[in-house]
């Protein structure tokens, strides 16, 4: 009975600082797929306006903020899906940060998407970061491409750490076509 109660403290203790991602990756998958749905079956001339965007972020949630990121309008908009997380619509893309909050790893994604695909190495590092010394923390991993929706991809930004494996910490989750 000792040993139980022991065993119980141990697990709560672990999980102290980061929520288990019970159905995360779950509602993300399902975020990003009905996502590539719409976005795909939206793509035609009209879409391509700067005054569509609004309304195509909108499809998304709420619209909670509006701001720009050089000349394209980036839209913050409040996920009922994923409350409280930050995420963002700019050009035909949407963006999820995932709270460092939520311990969402790799691992959990390729579980309902296939194997991660790292970058080639020409890519693997920004052109601003060649020929310095500084590590990497994170790589962005394209993990799905669906055949139906030729256009649509979804990436995401996990640590560079190789010992991980599909252990590695998921940063953010994003898909656009």
């Amino acid at each position: 009975m000792k040993a139980l109660i022991l065993l119980a403290v141990v697990v709560a203790a672990g999980s102290a600082n980061a929520e288990v991602p019970t159905g995360i990756a779950e509602k993300l998958v399902r975020f990003g797929r009905s996502g590539c749905r719409y976005l795909s079956s939206t793509i035609d001339a009209s879409s391509r306006k700067r005054d569509d965007q609004e309304k195509y972020a909108s499809h998304f949630g709420k619209i909670t903020k509006r701001g720009r990121d050089g000349r394209d309008v980036v839209f913050r908009v409040e996920v009922p899906e994923l409350p409280g997380w930050l995420v963002e619509y700019s050009r035909r893309s949407i963006k999820v940060q995932v709270p460092a909050t939520v311990a969402l790893e790799l691992g959990d994604l390729e579980r309902l998407l296939g194997k991660a695909q790292a970058p080639d190495v020409d890519n693997a590092v920004r052109a601003s970061e060649r020929g310095s010394k500084s590590a990497r923390t994170a790589l962005d991993f394209e993990i799905y491409h669906p055949e139906a929706q030729e256009l649509c991809r979804i990436e995401v930004e996990a640590e560079a750490d190789e010992r991980e494996g599909p252990q590695r910490r998921v940063f953010s989750f994003m898909f656009w076509n």
